[in-house]
């Protein structure tokens, strides 16, 4: 199963209002990366504006797409 998500970091940091809200923001997306790395996910490119960031995977893992779909994951249309 190939699952997709598109990340916009201008919209992670909008409700941002202080330095603290803006470092535990920054916390989270790190995070987040780290656990897309480990499991195996691709940063395949940017859409067509700057702030669009495309990330995909195949896998056939319930326990990996089920994490997936949690993070927001969906299947990729074909």
């Amino acid at each position: 199963m190939r699952l997709e998500d598109l990340f916009r970091f201008k919209l992670t940091f909008t409700e941002c209002k202080s330095y603290e809200d803006v470092f535990g923001m920054l916390k989270q997306v790190e995070n987040r990366f780290k656990t897309l790395k480990s499991l195996g996910v691709k940063k395949t490119g940017q859409g067509a504006e700057d702030d669009y960031h495309h990330f995909e995977i195949d896998t056939e893992d319930p326990k990996k797409i089920k994490q997936l779909k949690d993070m927001g994951f969906i299947e990729e249309e074909k």
